[in-house]
């Protein structure tokens, strides 16, 4: 049933990659741009070759992690999964040469990120601090709430100060529900292909995520994501959608 699960999945991301790829646009790379992040290992899920990209051309891009993953599994203590996660953030993010003087984390809890909150204020400034020309936070389609809600912190931010914001994709490539691919505006559709250092720095920056385990439980420190969304975020192209919205 699982490899009918996955070979459904596949052949579904496929077409949705094959959709975006025929209307999309290359995506118009600012000089600032800040990458919102709901859990460690989403940035470089959705957005590793963009952060690469940037950095490897001189151009200034922060990273602000939203909450520190400390909800991923009852297994591992609360303390212990967040310094296992930060340290493998700092390994990941130095493959795709992120300088962690421009890496941010705020506190909201994992699973529940929500706008009514304290941090969302310490998330404003940290905004106005940095002035990004472009925002990039994960798909409003991603069925996690806090993917969801981070999309819906943004888009209002966003709004009141007029930056420009990106949805980029993760769980997009799993949750999606099939019927909302013909209601998603294809042609806000923009790329970035990958090159051969972009996608191999990565891929191995997945790696750095996925493959450790906690030594006692066995557990993933960063959860046991289906194989199809890993795939389908190592594809050569990163997709991200400029004011996504369903029609109404």
């Amino acid at each position: 049933m699982d490899f009918i699960r996955y070979i459904y999945r596949y052949f579904r991301n496929s077409f949705i990659r094959f959709l975006a790829l025929f209307f999309a646009k290359k995506l118009s790379i600012g000089n600032n741009a800040l990458i919102v992040s709901p859990h460690p290992d989403d940035e470089i899920l959705g957005c590793g070759a963009l952060i690469k990209r940037m950095n490897a051309s001189g151009k200034n891009v922060s990273i602000v992690f939203l909450t520190k993953g400390e909800n991923t599994t009852p297994k591992i203590n609360k303390q212990k999964l967040i310094e296992a996660r930060r340290n493998l953030t700092i390994r990941a993010l130095g493959l795709v040469g992120q300088p962690l003087e421009k890496v941010h984390f705020l506190d909201y809890e994992d699973g529940i990120v929500r706008f009514n909150n304290s941090e969302t204020t310490k998330l404003i400034q940290l905004i106005d601090n940095i002035k990004p020309d472009s925002i990039y936070v994960t798909n409003r389609y991603e069925g996690w709430n806090d993917h969801v809600q981070a999309c819906n912190i943004i888009e209002q931010i966003a709004a009141e100060k007029g930056i420009k914001f990106y949805e980029y994709c993760v769980w997009f490539w799993y949750t999606m529900p099939f019927k909302t691919i013909f209601k998603i505006q294809w042609k806000n559709t923009r790329y970035i292909k990958m090159n051969r250092e972009e996608r191999k720095a990565k891929i191995s920056a997945i790696e750095i995520y996925m493959r450790e385990n906690d030594p006692n439980s066995g557990t993933p420190y960063s959860g046991a994501l289906p194989k199809i969304l890993i795939k389908s975020c190592g594809w050569p192209q990163e997709f991200y959608f400029v004011n996504l919205r369903q029609n109404n």
